[in-house]
C-alpha cells in the first residue's frame, strides 16, 4: 500500500507544520505532526513510534509527500553492502611491483607520513625498506618509495570515488527495482593482480 501525506499547513519558513496521511484508498489513516523542511534537498521527518524509516519524495504540484519505508531501508542495505565491498578492497591490499602492501587505516597513515617527509626533503625516512603484507622487508630507495606512495594513494582515491558513485546511484534510484539494478560490483579498480 502506498501512503500519501497531504500537507495541510505550511509555516512562513516553508516548513510543514501539519498534515494528514492517506492510504492508497484515499482514507485518512493517521495524523502526522512535526516539521518537515520544504527547502531542504530531501524532506526529512522523524519516524512514528513504530520506528519505521520514512522517506519523503516531494510532489511540488500537489504539495504532497510520498511515504515509502521500503525504499529507505533498501537503500540503506545496499549502501552498507557498498561499504563492505570498499572495506574488502582495502583489506585485500595493493599489489605494486610484485609485492602486496596492506591498506589498513594505519598503513595508509604510515605511507602518508613517509610521503610528507619525502616531499619535505627528508632522505630515506622509511629506513630503506617497507614491510609487505607477507611480512617481508622490501628494499626501496626514495624514488621507489615515493612511487609506491603515489600508486597506493591513487588506488585508494579510485576506490573511494567508486564507492561514492555507487552510493549516489543508489540514492538517485526511485524504485526498488532501480535500486536493486545498481551493480555494486562494477567500477572498482584492479588492485594490481
Amino acid at each position: 500500500m502506498v501512503d500519501y501525506i497531504a500537507v495541510t499547513n505550511w509555516d512562513s519558513n516553508n516548513r510543514v507544520t501539519s498534515s494528514e496521511r492517506f492510504s492508497s484508498e484515499g482514507r485518512a489513516v493517521t495524523f502526522l505532526s512535526g516539521t518537515i523542511d520544504k527547502n531542504s534537498d530531501a524532506f526529512v521527518a522523524v519516524a512514528p513510534a513504530s520506528g519505521n524509516p520514512w522517506e519523503w519524495v516531494a510532489d511540488p504540484i500537489l504539495e504532497t509527500l510520498t511515504y515509502s519505508p521500503e525504499l529507505g531501508a533498501l537503500r540503506a542495505r545496499r549502501k552498507v553492502a557498498v561499504t563492505a565491498l570498499l572495506s574488502a578492497k582495502f583489506n585485500a591490499g595493493r599489489i605494486h611491483n610484485g609485492n602486496t602492501y596492506q591498506l589498513r587505516s594505519q598503513d595508509r597513515q604510515n605511507l602518508n607520513a613517509i610521503k610528507n617527509m619525502l616531499n619535505g626533503g627528508a632522505a630515506n625516512p622509511h629506513g630503506g625498506t617497507y614491510r609487505s603484507a607477507a611480512n617481508a622487508n622490501v628494499t626501496l630507495n626514495d624514488t621507489q618509495m615515493e612511487a609506491l606512495c603515489d600508486d597506493v594513494f591513487a588506488y585508494c582515491r579510485d576506490l573511494i570515488k567508486n564507492a561514492a558513485a555507487l552510493k549516489d546511484s543508489i540514492d538517485a534510484a526511485s524504485t526498488a527495482t532501480a535500486i536493486n539494478t545498481v551493480d555494486i560490483n562494477s567500477g572498482w579498480p584492479s588492485n594490481g593482480a
